[in-house]
């Protein structure tokens, strides 16, 4: 859950389980919280993953210019987004291709499929 002063500015991110098992009476200060560092809401979703990950938790924080809170970036919200992707909703296979990292390059790889009348709908 997220801690926003007065002025709506982001302060801290606080585990739901802390502030549900902590007395009524117990200071905010006193809870236990993640200093985890906002995001600002020009990032791209890899990014939100990759804060995720580096911290171990389910959801980020997303700030305005000005450092106003502007709401979380979810695991769910991002599952729920990705799978509204074409590549998701249209029929088709998953390929996978191993190469190495110089053999090929994506366009190189597009060409060959496009020549063959396949096509791509996410990389």
């Amino acid at each position: 859950m997220p801690l926003v002063d007065a002025e709506g500015r982001y302060i801290a991110l606080f585990p739901k389980r802390s502030l549900l098992q902590a007395p009524p009476e117990t200071p905010v200060q006193n809870l236990p919280h993640k200093e985890i560092s906002p995001l600002s809401s020009y990032v791209t979703i890899y990014d939100a993953l990759q804060a995720m990950e580096l911290h171990k938790i389910p959801e980020v924080p997303v700030v305005s210019e000005e450092g106003r809170y502007l709401g979380l970036v979810t695991t769910d919200s991002l599952v729920r987004w990705w799978s509204r992707l074409g590549a998701v909703q249209e029929p088709g296979a998953v390929l996978i291709l191993e190469s190495y990292l110089h053999d090929y390059s994506l366009a190189e790889i597009a060409q060959i499929f496009e020549a063959e009348d396949i096509r791509i709908l996410s990389a």
